[in-house]
């Protein structure tokens, strides 16, 4: 019998990549020039029931990087080029290895390289990691997960790292407030705390839709920095504004504008822990639980209800201005404001896509730490962004209400 590849490469290694190496047009020329390329991928076809071959070299790019796709797509790929290799030298593909050679492979590569070793069939490796991929996937569903690595720095960087992205949202929520206390007293201050302390409590609510969601987003439940000016900033500068001249006009401004971030970020809490896909605003379509400008039954109704507290907690606690005018600012401001939001978030928020989970996502960079690439809507308009758009709607509308009504 003719020395196999394997056996030619004496005190080699051959290496098989895992998911992630995957790309529309894989092997395609390969296959086109070799035919015992070809016989692998057409015998792929054949075991698993399905084109395989047309999904590597046609696509499309979403369906091939589904994991349920992509490991046998990777796997047929790995040892259609094997083959080709062995054919170019003259050899037969036996699959049987001697002397000082090994095979390893990068996770799911590993089962490419059973199959070059002839430790696993190649049809079975097909089945194999195809039921592997449709289990992974059903377990990333039920309990939906990130994974991150961290390359080149030690425990104490890590640790220091972490403790600084904290504590930036601490400092910016410190000058926030301090602003806020010390402009408007008291009485512009409790309405602060009501949207921090009912914000965050919501937050704690857990769900399995709501965690698939919390995955698109670019940051995590911890506020940093952004988050906590795009959200307070333009309700501490109204009451900068307050505290310079003392005008009255500063007032149902700010309820409004906090009403509006207390309405978007009520509405986002409740509306993913809905079990029911939400609508896109512009479109009324279903999208995914947790896109942008996508909007629920559930989370219309936190919205109104946050906005209406808003209002409440300021009448409650500013006694000489009346109910019925600021109750109605807080629920315009709050209303107008997170529709603002949602339809920004539509529109001209950017919105990306990571290649290696097959998911849209707000980041720039996934948690999986792929780069991403981006689908639609402006680069610099992320979700801060559009939070601090709704502050100011929320803000012209209470004022407007209150001030003109």
């Amino acid at each position: 019998m003719a020395p196999t590849l394997i056996t030619q490469l004496s005190n080699s290694i051959l290496l098989f990549p895992g998911q992630g190496s995957q790309h529309v047009g894989m092997a395609q020329a390969i296959a086109a020039a070799y035919p015992v390329a070809k016989a692998a991928f057409d015998e792929a076809d054949e075991v698993l029931g399905f084109s395989l071959s047309q999904l590597c070299f046609e696509g499309p790019e979403e369906v091939l990087t589904d994991t349920v796709n992509a490991q046998p797509a990777i796997l047929a790929t790995s040892i259609a080029i094997l083959r080709a290799i062995e054919s170019e030298l003259g050899t037969a593909a036996s699959g049987k290895s001697a002397g000082n050679v090994y095979v390893a492979g990068h996770s799911m590569g590993e089962y490419s390289a059973l199959v070059a070793a002839g430790s696993l069939g190649y049809a079975d490796g097909l089945r194999l990691v195809r039921a592997r991929g449709q289990l992974m996937k059903e377990a990333g569903e039920s309990s939906p997960g990130m994974m991150a690595a961290i390359l080149g720095l030690d425990e104490a960087q890590v640790a220091a790292i972490c403790t600084e992205a904290t504590a930036s949202g601490g400092i910016a929520a410190a000058i926030v407030g301090s602003v806020v206390f010390a402009s408007g007293g008291i009485t512009w201050g409790a309405v602060l705390i009501f949207f921090f302390v009912s914000s965050s409590a919501l937050g704690r609510l857990e769900s399995a839709p709501k965690a698939r969601a919390e995955a698109l987003f670019a940051k995590g439940p911890r506020r940093d920095a952004g988050q906590v000016l795009a959200n307070g900033g333009i309700a501490a500068l109204l009451a900068l504004g307050h505290g310079i001249d003392g005008g009255a006009a500063w007032w149902p401004a700010f309820i409004g504008s906090m009403a509006a971030v207390t309405a978007d970020t009520w509405a986002t809490e409740v509306g993913t822990l809905s079990r029911r896909p939400p609508w896109l605003i512009t479109s009324f379509t279903p999208v995914a639980a947790g896109t942008s400008g996508g909007v629920t039954a559930a989370g219309l109704a936190a919205s109104l209800a946050g906005a209406v507290l808003v209002g409440v907690v300021a009448a409650l606690v500013a006694p000489q201005s009346a109910w019925v005018p600021v109750v109605v600012a807080a629920m315009a401001g709050g209303l107008f404001g997170a529709l603002a939001d949602s339809v920004l978030g539509a529109t001209l928020q950017a919105s990306y896509y990571c290649e290696r989970c097959a998911q849209p996502t707000e980041a720039t960079r996934h948690r999986c730490g792929a780069t991403t690439r981006k689908r639609c809507g402006v680069s610099w308009i992320d979700n801060d962004v559009v939070n601090v758009a709704a502050a100011i709607v929320g803000a012209l509308v209470g004022g407007a209400v209150v001030n003109f009504g």
